[in-house]
């Protein structure tokens, strides 16, 4: 039986060497003799992302140091960096600052010469830093995401899609804001995730209540996202997406009276739906070709609808599809693209909003931005803007330097995995700072790509457009 086994909290107590099971008859010892080894050295590629993308540079910006200069070691810049490097490179508890902050690869990451005897912030700093911010700068934070977002782009985009979603963030203490939700069992924030569904770049996500919002609500936060955007790109067309709960009329009414925006949602299928004779030929001639057959077969009608709290019609869309179970699934969106094909606007166009499921994943899992352990609304919401720089960072790694390497589409937990936790011994000399990598590192072609990318990019001191 194993007894005695320390836990991670002792690491720095652990007595070397230590022996594990011998090889061919010799022993194997392992102790800390190894000197400046990071597990992370690719954390450097982010590093070199921040300086094309500028997110923490925005960030910074936005927040105004209270502290007393003659008694401040780490300016508020090195902080929030070193809280999203960690949080990228799977470490995003404040209490494992205590652990990393001899860490060389994250010293040079934050524009350090790695030193033993100085390292970077502790758990209280990083706490004090996320209890810092007020809802005037939290605003401008939230802003200064749709800042870097529009910046992304070398020229006004012909279209952008708007996914909105929300998702729970459970809580397990007295958070402030944080309330029972009945449809998902328990006490929880609900997040607004806002992404642009074509890139899968992020826009804004915003911490809420734990409840569902409102059609009045998330007018006021689209309000203040497509006022930016549209200051930016006045000729952009911006197509507003979301499932059934955003078909709310006050949403309708102020679509309706922006230029160049447009929406499409998902419509809960009633049994007023089910009965409609136009519906009941269609589940006729899907169940007559499925008896016939034995096949699937899908079938789509539309027509200008309005409902009684709406103050104009819109184009109802109607899916009736026969599975290959031979069960009958009846789905349904409204819109006012009316010219569009019915098909072509599910299948094609509501359909891809699938993908803002895979953002989330993304940010929620891989980032863990559901930890929302703080007691403060607003210290919560710095932390989730801390894991959604962090998002936006990965992001930009993957889609605009990772392009035609093996990480072109690889979720965030593999660029983790691949290209952040890569072990490597760290040299101070006299002139230079020498990442010596591990020789056997699997992929050593694809990364000399992206840092020959890097390398180009410096050259032409641009920042990644597409």
């Amino acid at each position: 039986m194993m007894q005695n086994v320390p836990s991670s909290s002792d690491n720095h107590q652990l007595h070397f060497p230590l022996d594990v099971t011998p090889v061919q008859g010799r022993p194997v010892l392992i102790d800390g003799t190894g000197g400046d080894l990071t597990s992370d050295a690719g954390v450097l590629l982010l590093r070199e992302t921040e300086a094309q993308v500028g997110i923490l540079a925005a960030l910074t910006q936005c927040l105004t140091d209270p502290r007393h200069p003659s008694y401040t070691i780490h300016d508020q810049a090195t902080l929030l960096t070193q809280r999203v490097y960690q949080i990228a490179c799977g470490y995003p508890d404040v209490n494992d600052c205590d652990i990393l902050r001899q860490d060389p690869a994250l010293q040079l990451a934050v524009d350090q010469v790695p030193d033993r005897t100085a390292p970077l912030a502790s758990q209280p700093t990083m706490t004090r830093l996320e209890n810092t911010p007020s809802r005037p700068q939290l605003y401008r934070m939230a802003a200064a995401f749709v800042d870097v977002f529009l910046q992304s782009y070398a020229e006004p985009p012909e279209v952008i899609v708007l996914d909105c979603d929300e998702t729970d963030s459970a809580v397990y203490g007295q958070q402030q804001l944080a309330l029972f939700n009945g449809y998902y069992g328990h006490r929880c924030y609900q997040p607004l995730h806002v992404y642009e569904g074509l890139s899968g770049k992020l826009i804004t996500t915003l911490l809420r209540p734990g409840h569902r919002p409102s059609g009045a609500e998330i007018v006021v936060y689209l309000r203040r996202i497509v006022a930016r955007l549209r200051a930016a790109w006045p000729e952009t067309l911006i197509l507003v997406r979301g499932d059934q709960h955003y078909g709310a009329p006050a949403l309708y009414d102020w679509i309706a009276a922006q230029p160049h925006v447009c929406s499409i949602t998902g419509f809960p299928v009633h049994q007023w739906l089910r009965n409609d004779p136009r519906i009941q030929r269609l589940i006729q001639a899907v169940e007559t070709h499925y008896a016939r057959s034995g096949e699937p077969r899908t079938r789509y009608a539309s027509w200008a609808y309005q409902a009684a709290t709406w103050s104009h019609a819109r184009k109802l869309v109607v899916k009736v599809e026969m599975t290959t179970t031979g069960r009958l699934n009846l789905r349904a969106i409204t819109t006012d693209c009316w010219q569009a094909r019915g098909r072509v606007l599910y299948e094609q166009v509501y359909c891809a909003r699938g993908q803002d499921e895979q953002y989330i994943k993304d940010h929620k899992r891989y980032l863990q931005s559901d930890r929302a352990s703080c007691h403060r609304f607003e210290a919560n919401q710095f932390r989730l803007f801390c894991m959604s720089a962090a998002y936006v960072l990965l992001q930009a790694l993957r889609a605009e330097v990772c392009g035609g390497t093996r990480w072109a589409k690889a979720t965030m937990a593999t660029l983790q995995q691949h290209l952040l936790k890569i072990g490597a011994r760290i040299r101070v000399l006299k002139t230079r700072i020498k990442v010596q990598l591990p020789a056997a590192y699997p992929w050593p072609v694809d990364l000399a790509r992206v840092l020959g990318i890097f390398t180009h990019l410096r050259a032409r001191a641009g920042p990644i457009t597409d």
